[in-house]
């Protein structure tokens, strides 16, 4: 018999932007549409908090390893984390606890082996590097595993233990709050074009000589205007030319609320950020990070360019030879993004998670 009450735990890593985070918000906005009476806590490494509070879920927060200071050992992080995880469970009591992020914590597979009445599923989202190792070991410690897909992957096959979902996203219903016309004064819309610049990252690399450029480049055409997206969690100033009334940057969350105004794109390849432009079908340069530690964002890159839904800036490319290409094909990376249109996969996960309380 289904319980009247059910409490599902979302625990959710802090990688190097919102990634995790912003998946799953998504899959808890649509859990507590389809079920109301279920209560839902985060507990986060992630520093975006606001993006929680703002939305009504109630959490708890930790520092992520990355910003410890070095007076923290690691061994001690870790016993802060299990003692808190403890207090957690003990104190919401939840049917379910659901794991985002690339390495399960020892303390949470403790946890899972010593209370069998949870059930515990891994958002195991894939796309690792070829020389990474495999983690699979701590899958045998799940009752479920669910695995956003990627666009161009071939079908696989799912069994009771390891489910496959659409890619997914963050679709806010928020508007924006000004109109480009009010953003960029002199903008005109059938003269001129928005450009979304975010790089992403910020917190494992230094992007300014790239934003530097690539801002200096797009510029040079008076068409142009740029929408800068700066990541909320990022430890690093991102220099933005302020002063130039076709420039502004944008830190909110998410920035997906504008890409219905935007034109073009130039992006990091991460998994949010890259199915987000695709789903708005935004033609879109993609500038692989080579320095995410798991995900291989040149391969997912590199798909997307041999799909027609973007082109890939490698180290030596002419920039304005792919800025060109954008302009005179734009229709046809539209229509491929239309094709490879996918459903949100947010609903899906929220789903299988619910047959399991």
């Amino acid at each position: 018999m289904k319980q009247d009450k059910i409490t599902v735990l979302f625990i959710v890593a802090f990688g190097a932007g919102l990634g995790h985070l912003a998946a799953e918000i998504s899959i808890a906005t649509k859990l507590r549409e389809l079920s109301p009476k279920t209560e839902i806590v985060f507990y986060t490494t992630s520093p975006a908090t606001d993006a929680l509070y703002s939305r009504g879920f109630y959490y708890y927060y930790i520092p992520s390893k990355l910003v410890i200071p070095k007076s923290v050992s690691i061994s001690e992080w870790e016993n802060l984390f299990e003692h808190q995880l403890n207090d957690i469970v003990v104190l919401h009591k939840p049917q379910v606890i659901i794991y985002d992020g690339p390495y399960p914590e020892v303390s949470l597979v403790r946890m899972l082996v010593q209370y069998l009445d949870i059930k515990g599923i891994w958002m195991k989202r894939e796309g690792d590097r070829k020389d990474i190792r495999s983690v699979s070991p701590f899958e045998r410690f799940f009752d479920l595993l669910i695995v956003p897909k990627e666009l161009g992957e071939e079908n696989r096959e799912t069994t009771d233990k390891c489910k496959v979902v659409s890619p997914i996203i963050y679709e806010s219903r928020q508007k924006p709050q000004f109109h480009m016309e009010e953003i960029f004064p002199g903008y005109k819309k059938h003269l001129n074009r928005i450009w979304y610049i975010q790089l992403g990252a910020g917190i494992i690399n230094k992007i300014e000589d790239d934003l530097n450029k690539i801002q200096e480049t797009l510029l040079q055409d008076r068409k142009n205007f740029l929408l800068i997206g700066v990541s909320p969690v990022s430890n690093q100033e991102t220099k933005v030319q302020d002063h130039n009334p076709r420039i502004r940057r944008i830190s909110s969350f998410p920035n997906s609320i504008y890409f219905n105004d935007i034109d073009y794109a130039v992006s990091a390849a991460g998994y949010n950020t890259f199915y987000e432009l695709v789903y708005y079908a935004v033609p879109t340069i993609f500038v692989p990070n080579p320095f995410t530690q798991k995900d291989d964002q040149r391969a997912r890159a590199e798909s997307a360019e041999h799909m027609g839904i973007g082109v890939v800036y490698r180290p030596g490319n002419e920039f304005m030879e792919l800025v060109e290409r954008l302009y005179k094909n734009k229709d046809r990376f539209i229509e491929c993004c239309k094709y490879y249109h996918f459903k949100n996969g947010a609903s899906e996960a929220a789903e299988l998670i619910l047959q399991y309380t």
